[in-house]
């Protein structure tokens, strides 16, 4: 288990509380934010290295400013039908990747590229 956290915001309930699930065994700490407008707070309360973003509850424009916002996070995105134009779009607005939610080996090894530096400033 990696000693990170990870924030999921994820338009459709179920599917964050079973991606959520799923990475608690790859992570020391999951935690759900409910609407769009908490992940910065939820991220920041947490001290989260990771965001995991649907495209449903977020523009692209809103993951730009959140990866500049919260530069030290790797944000990867997500979408319940991703395409390459989608992934391309998401990478260029500064996701470190992009996925379907129930792609957990994406979502760790996203998790798994980060610099030690950004694992060990926010541990």
């Amino acid at each position: 288990m990696q000693s990170l956290t990870v924030v999921i915001a994820q338009a459709d309930t179920v599917a964050a509380q079973q991606l959520a699930s799923n990475l608690h065994a790859h992570f020391r700490r999951v935690v759900v934010a409910t609407r769009a407008e908490e992940i910065c707070a939820t991220v920041a309360r947490n001290r989260a290295q990771v965001a995991v973003v649907d495209l449903d509850l977020l523009s692209l424009d809103c993951v730009r400013k959140l990866c500049n916002e919260l530069s030290h996070v790797a944000v990867v995105c997500t979408h319940r039908v991703p395409d390459d134009g989608m992934w391309t779009a998401s990478v260029n607005a500064g996701a470190v990747d992009f996925c379907h939610p129930s792609d957990i080996r994406t979502i760790i090894n996203a998790a798994r590229s980060l610099p030690p530096g950004r694992i060990a400033s926010a541990a």
